[in-house]
């Protein structure tokens, strides 16, 4: 498999993840504008709050989907299981969530091609038909 595939489809989901949070995140800037009292202003940050914790769990389980975020999509490749099917949302879960630990997951990468969060929930990016 292209290894610079999965790097891109890579820098493809960051980048709509960075853009969702900056989308997000200028939203408390113009709070003044938007909301009148205080009591409106908590409920805002409870929904900005919850809003970011959406965007975060959605990042995680990105794969879920056909085995294919947007930027597997883009880049024509998916993640699969041991067995060759598409893995389920628990493996994909499973094997995003290893990205908080980056530095080790960059690591194993550079050197084995395999990220620690594959090896974990055992699978597999492989190109598609």
């Amino acid at each position: 498999m292209c290894f610079r595939k999965r790097i891109l489809a890579f820098i493809i989901d960051i980048f709509i993840l960075a853009l969702l949070y900056m989308i997000i995140g200028i939203i408390p800037m113009y709070d003044d504008l938007i909301l009148i009292s205080e009591d409106l202003n908590k409920y805002f940050y409870i929904v900005f709050g919850m809003a970011l914790l959406i965007i975060t769990l959605a990042f995680i389980g990105k794969d879920a989907i056909n085995g294919q975020s947007i930027g597997k999509r883009i880049t024509k490749i998916k993640v699969v299981d041991d067995k060759g099917y598409i893995a389920n949302i628990f493996k994909c879960i499973i094997r995003n969530i290893t990205i908080y630990i980056w530095p080790i997951e960059a690591l194993l990468v550079l050197l084995d091609k395999k990220k620690l969060g594959d090896r974990l929930a055992g699978t597999n990016v492989v190109e598609c038909d």
